[in-house]
């Protein structure tokens, strides 16, 4: 009876000892999965709204001044007309 105590105790301790590695494999492999996820997640963001950061950091390619007077709708009409058969 006594040797299986002994044998008993250390089974518990090997088990306590699997646990506490699994733990922490576990906890690496989510802060891995975590920074993964994060990076993951800015750079999405950042490529969905590339046009807004751009017009925020260079609004001067976003503004147009207007120079001269507008075409009347024929003519642009007539243009689009004749460049579709080109």
């Amino acid at each position: 009876m006594k040797d299986l105590g002994i044998e008993l105790l250390y089974v518990q301790y090997d088990r306590g000892r699997i646990y506490f590695y699994l733990f922490k494999l576990h906890r690496i492999g989510g802060i891995a999965a975590g920074l993964f996820l994060l990076i993951l997640g800015v750079s999405g963001s950042v490529m969905a709204f590339s046009g807004e950061i751009d017009g925020l950091l260079h609004p001067s390619l976003f503004r147009v001044v207007s120079q001269g007077q507008p075409l009347p709708l024929g003519q642009l009409a007539s243009h689009r007309y004749l460049c579709a058969f080109d």
